[in-house]
This record gives C-alpha cells, structure tokens and sequence, in this order.
C-alpha cells in the first residue's frame, strides 16, 4: 500500500525533475558564440584512455571505448553535439605520451596533478572513489600509507599515485609496472609487500583474476576525484567540456556506476525527507522565478551530488568490509572486529571466544562439481550459520573455505555448544546437488597476554586437530 507520503514525494520529485530538466537544457547547457562556432567548425574530437583500468575504462579487443568513462562520453556526446574518436593505444603511459604528442586533444579519466598542470587543464571531476591498500593475506589492518614505512609498493607506470607517494611518504620503495593486473600479481607472488588502488578496480581485479591471497586491509587516504583532461592549447574545448561535465544528473551517475559495479545503491527510501526536500525545491524554484532557475539549479546540483557522493561512499566503504560472494563480512571487517574485542578484554575483561571452522572435503566439491557448485555452498553454508548465531556474534569468511566466528562476552564452554550445534545443523543438511556436507571447528578463548595473533593461531591450531582426528569435530583447548 504506498502512504501518501510516498505518492507526496513522487509527485514533488517528479515535478521538480521536469522543471530542472526544462531548465538544464535552456540555460546551464547554453553554449557561447565562440562555443557554437567550434563545435560547428571542429565536430570531431580525439580522444586518449587508458587501455586496462575496467570498470573505469578500458580498449575491447575490437577497438571500442567501454567502461564508466565510455558510458559518461556517451551523455557528453549527446549534449555537445560532439563525436568523440578513440585513438587506440597500448597502455597509460603511451596515451599521455600521444597527447602530449599531440595525437589526441583530450584525455577522458585522469587525477589532477602539479606535472600534468603543466600541460593540461581539467574540468570538475565526474567520478570519485576512495583508494585502498592491498596486501597478501597473512597482514592486519593498516591505516594509511604510514604503515609501509620501508616497505615496498607496486604501481602502474605513469599513475598519478608515484607523484602522491614521492611526496608525501618518501621511504616506501615503488615498484612500476605496466598494468593493474600486474601490480596484483606482483604483490600475490610476494614479489612486492603491497599495491593501492581504487575499489572499484581492487574489487573487480581481484575477483576476476582469482586472487584469493589478498585482501583489503585499509585505507590509503587519497581519493579518486576523475576528471576530464584537456590540452592547454584548447581553452574552448574545455570550457565546453566543463558545461558537459555540469549537465550529468545524479541518476546518469547511479545509473552509470551500476551498470559497471555490482554495487546496490538503495535510494529514495526515506520518503519523509524525500517529501520535504522536494517540497521545499519546488517552493523555491517557483518563488525565484525565471531569471534565478540557474543559479538554484546549480546549488540543488551541488547539493544533491554532495549527498550522493555521501552515500556512496559510505556504500563503498560497506563493500570494502563485506565478502563479494557470501555477503558476510570479510576479513578486513573480521580484523578490525577482534581488534576490538580484544582491546576490550584487555580494558575490561570480558570473556571471549573466537571460532573457527573449514568446510571438510572442500576441493573435492570443486574438483567433481565445478567452481560454480563449490560457491554456491559457500552462499549456502554462510547462511545457515548467519541464520543461527546471536546478533552480537560477528560471522566472517577468512579465506577461501575458513570462516570465523567471534563471540564477544562468551565463555569457552558456551562457545562450544554453539560450535556443536551449527556442526550437527551442517551435518543434518542436504545441500544440493553435493549432498550431505561436513565441517570441522577450532574453538579457544582469549588468554591473559593475548594479542589477535595469539587468539586466532590458537583457534586455528584447534581447527587443525579437528582435521587430523577425522574432520567432522568439535575441537577445543
């Protein structure tokens, strides 16, 4: 039954949608002569990217510009009358050299930099993300750059991250590379102690490449704020592209972004406020009449962007700490958890336990069944434990098939009889089309001196005994 709450800010938003739209096109997207006359007499614009650097953008094998990126040249196209034309290359490094070449007058997703200054101008960025740092499995949570101090870090040739690092933390080593993929793979082999990057590209990378070794373990506290680069010899071109950039309305930007992250954005639920907001902004439009419509427009523009920015980034930070597949927490958020705990221990001294569990005879389900079976019971299993724990219990996968459960305020003994009853639950299950499913648990509580490590090397140590005596177990210190 929709309130008419609901039906209010549906007919506000709509109304104000079309008074904006009807404005955008007669006054913030109102070209000068002399833009007129260069769109008239130029038509055709080159265009520079970067090659590999999906979901923001990348080349097709058959040429094409795809991505975020590609997906907002399109919009631009459309309200410049512009055709873009790629000019292909073979990675970053050689886009921003054909630029400067002259090859290309516009490169479209790029950092503002003091070196890239002094050959480009930038419009207003059009994509933020935040950047991470990117370890092997086997590291904790770091919070910043700070924490690679003296240790080395891989980057892609060319990145505007080597002039923010040289700058600002000097004593970690940087290793180049020609591609994200690689600077991954490095730090996989163990060749390099980190990589940083945008969590769009993190995320996306890791899961595609297979990477399961490495992890989000923090913030490297820089942002992506992307914009479009233009040659400094085109002033008009830019302050063409800047009106483009202006025109993007924060549905093209979610609609944009979903189609590229699998990332749920869940807007517009807060029907009251959105009832007010809309209210209000249709009052305001009508009351500054004609000749203000502009300069609203661009304080509501501002404003909305600034919220979405907001939410998204608070989305994107949700998504940092949670599982791609399982959509449990994931170890990132299973550090900081214990972290916490265990500093409340050390405060208070609470009881504590800690959990750990492997799904037995897991390879043997990829090897008969396939990769695609062998994640849909780990879908399967994370949600029959989730299903079952207390909401101050914190369920996390660590890796692979080993999952966590950390169970403040809870004795030893308390812990397992949750740890037996979820075996037996696992046990009496049949998941299909494998069958009957069993796991072994790993049971400790938090000893005196105790550290992260400790507390979970020694749920680790139990869970391998429960593997050596026959898997199926229970075991406990």
């Amino acid at each position: 039954m929709i309130t008419w709450r609901e039906k209010l800010a549906v007919l506000f938003i709509s109304s104000c949608s079309l008074l904006i739209g009807a404005f955008t096109h007669a006054h913030s997207m109102r070209f000068t002569e002399e833009e007129v006359q260069w769109i008239q007499q130029h038509k055709q614009v080159t265009l520079c990217v970067d090659p590999d650097w999906l979901p923001f953008e990348s080349i097709s094998s058959d040429g094409r510009h795809i991505g975020i990126a590609a997906d907002y040249f399109d919009l631009f196209s459309r309200v410049t009358g512009l055709t873009f034309s790629l000019v292909v290359t073979d990675s970053w490094v050689q886009s921003d050299q054909f630029l400067r070449e002259g090859r290309c007058q516009i490169l479209s997703l790029l950092n503002h930099s003091q070196e890239r200054s002094s050959y480009l101008n930038f419009t207003e960025p059009y994509i933020s993300s935040p950047v991470v740092i990117v370890t092997r499995d086997n590291e904790g949570y770091m919070d910043g750059l700070k924490a690679l101090a003296k240790k080395n870090l891989s980057l892609v040739d060319g990145y505007v991250y080597e002039e923010l690092i040289e700058r600002d933390h000097p004593y970690i080593q940087i290793v180049k590379y020609q591609s994200s993929d690689q600077t991954l793979e490095a730090v996989s082999k163990g060749d390099v102690f980190a990589t940083i990057g945008s969590l769009f590209i993190i995320t996306e990378r890791i899961q595609r490449l297979g990477l399961s070794n490495l992890k989000i373990v923090g913030p490297a506290n820089y942002r992506n704020d992307l914009r479009v680069g233009v040659k400094k010899d085109e002033p008009i071109l830019l302050s063409i592209m800047n009106k483009a950039v202006e025109a993007i309305e924060p549905k093209d930007d979610a609609e944009i972004v979903s189609r590229w992250v699998k990332v749920k954005y869940e807007l517009g639920q807060d029907y009251d406020l959105a009832a007010q907001i809309a209210l209000i902004s249709f009052i305001i439009l009508i009351l500054l009449g004609y000749r203000s419509v502009t300069l609203s427009r661009y304080n509501r523009k501002l404003s909305d962007a600034y919220d979405l920015l907001e939410r998204r980034t608070e989305e994107l930070d949700r998504l940092s700490h949670t599982d791609a597949l399982t959509s449990i927490p994931n170890r990132l958020r299973l550090d900081e958890a214990i972290t916490f705990e265990v500093n409340r221990f050390k405060r208070y001294r609470t009881d504590l336990s800690l959990i750990s569990l492997d799904i037995d005879n897991f390879k043997r389900v990829n090897d008969q069944h396939g990769h695609p079976v062998g994640d849909r019971l780990l879908i399967d299993i994370a949600r029959l434990i989730s299903g079952q724990l207390r909401s101050t219990d914190v369920f996390g996968r660590w890796g692979g098939e080993e999952f966590l459960i950390l169970c403040p305020a809870t004795a030893k003994e308390e812990a397992i009889i949750i740890a037996e009853k979820l075996r037996l639950s696992i046990q009496n299950t049949h998941f299909a089309p494998v069958g009957q499913v069993t796991v072994s648990f790993g049971v400790t509580s938090i000893e005196e001196g105790d550290g992260e490590k400790e507390l979970v090397s020694r749920a680790d140590k139990q869970l391998y005994r429960a593997k050596n005596e026959g898997r199926n177990r229970v075991c406990h210190d």
